[in-house]
């Protein structure tokens, strides 16, 4: 799913961050760094 934030910014959801960040990596968009922290997060590298 996509949606439009007021500030005109994309934002995806999805069903993990894992999956978020290869949604946005084959649509060619930079991940979030709050997308990046979470993914390094849940592969256990902070």
């Amino acid at each position: 799913m996509c949606t439009q934030a007021p500030e005109t910014a994309t934002i995806f959801f999805d069903r993990s961050p894992l999956c978020t960040l290869a949604l946005s990596r084959y649509l060619g968009f930079a991940p979030s760094r709050l997308l990046a922290e979470e993914v390094d997060r849940v592969r256990g590298f902070s």
